[in-house]
């Protein structure tokens, strides 16, 4: 598929089969998030891939879906993602505009994703909720979380 071809083809999917990703294809998009552009090649972003069952469920329990259609937007039980990639970051590497740089590499895993046939939703919002978040996935509070990206086969 070509790139403009996986711009085209691209939505945001929020119910998942629970079929789980491999881990090959996890590390690929990683990569594809780690060698996305960043200012000053400053390269202040750190990946958390979550596929724990368990982990999975408090990190969900962190995150608003589609507010502005609440509760409709939540997938229910056995719809969720089998993956989440949350993309940190790092305060002390770049105190500003870290957000454009988070920003490339999500778009990059998207583009990978649609490429793949994974369906996939980009959660901005999750700023909000990062001390819950933060909580869960034991991160230091210098590094803060910009953007989460589910992950998992279309319904």
């Amino acid at each position: 598929m070509s790139v403009y071809a996986a711009v085209l083809k691209r939505r945001t999917i929020r119910r998942f089969l629970q079929k789980p990703l491999s881990r090959d294809f996890l590390k690929r998009l990683v990569n594809a998030g780690r060698l996305a552009p960043s200012g000053a090649n400053l390269q202040p972003l750190e990946f958390i891939v979550v596929e724990d069952k368990v982990l999975l469920g408090k990190v969900f329990a962190t995150l608003k879906w589609a507010a502005y259609i609440a509760p409709a937007g939540d997938p229910p039980q056995g719809k969720r993602p089998v993956a989440y990639i949350v993309v940190l970051i790092n305060k002390e590497i770049k105190k500003e505009k870290g957000e454009v740089d988070a920003a490339a590499a999500i778009e990059n895993m998207i583009l990978v994703a649609t490429d793949e046939g994974v369906g996939c939703c980009w959660l901005g919002d999750s700023i909000k909720y990062w001390k819950d978040e933060q909580g869960v996935l034991h991160v230091p509070k210098r590094k803060i979380d910009q953007v989460i990206h589910f992950n998992g086969y279309s319904q």
